[in-house]
């Protein structure tokens, strides 16, 4: 990453990220793959996209930018912070490696920290928080140096079990996504 891009900016395209395994085969992946159950609309996820396997795939509300990305790696659940957030969501998967930040084209971003801390768990929550998803959807770019069009947060702590999505906050993105 060039030094004028702020370490907390992550480029946006095709309105998407991710977060995985790094050896993870997300192509043949049956829900987030090319020809998987949620590439229209209609499909009951919002803003966190559970694969079949060891991936999420995160929308934003823009389809080509620069967000802002805090990830913070937890020993447990926080409280929920549903603050200043527009829409929260959370999922758990079964990580089969480290869990890393990649873009739409499956790159890893290195700036982020591997979201197990390290720590090898059979079940890792994942939750993301999202704001400015509404008022930038449609817009197409910025650069890295001017405000981001949207402000994510995740969250990850290691869990016992598996438990399923939850949805604690909706945003309009969201409702578009779910009901269109």
């Amino acid at each position: 990453m060039p030094d004028s891009v702020p370490p907390d900016r992550l480029q946006i395209d095709y309105g998407t990220y991710y977060v995985m395994s790094g050896d993870y085969g997300i192509t043949e992946d049956e829900v987030l793959g090319g020809m998987g159950t949620d590439v229209t609309h209609g499909v009951p996820n919002g803003l966190l996209v559970p694969g079949s396997g060891a991936a999420v795939k995160i929308r934003t509300g823009h389809q080509f930018g620069w967000i802002a990305l805090d990830v913070r790696v937890l020993d447990s659940e926080p409280a929920d912070d549903l603050g200043d957030w527009e829409a929260v969501e959370q999922a758990t998967i079964r990580p089969d490696t480290e869990f890393q930040v990649f873009d739409h084209q499956y790159e890893w971003q290195e700036q982020f920290p591997d979201l197990t801390g390290s720590c090898r768990t059979e079940f890792l929550a994942i939750r993301v928080s999202a704001c400015g998803r509404d008022a930038n959807r449609g817009q197409r770019g910025n650069s890295p140096t001017d405000p981001p069009l949207e402000w994510h947060r995740i969250e990850a702590w290691p869990v016992t079990a598996p438990a399923l999505r939850v949805v604690l906050r909706r945003d309009e993105t969201t409702h578009y996504w779910e009901n269109a």
